[in-house]
């Protein structure tokens, strides 16, 4: 996540509202996918991806 972040976040995007930041963040963990060499990150990156993208049908009453 530290990494992550580092690389994303900072400095803090300018971006207008959270689809606009979702869709600059998905765009560039995908473009550092096509970096990364074929091996533990890229795997562990790809199965993240997987579990991640499927959103509720509902929105989740906290």
């Amino acid at each position: 996540m530290k990494t992550a972040r580092r690389k994303f976040l900072v400095p803090i995007p300018k971006v207008p509202d959270l689809d606009a930041l979702n869709d600059r963040l998905l765009a560039q963990c995908l473009e550092r996918l096509g970096t990364l060499e074929q091996g533990d990150k890229a795997a562990a990156l790809l199965a993240d991806l997987d579990a991640l993208r499927a959103l509720p049908a509902a929105p989740f009453g906290a």
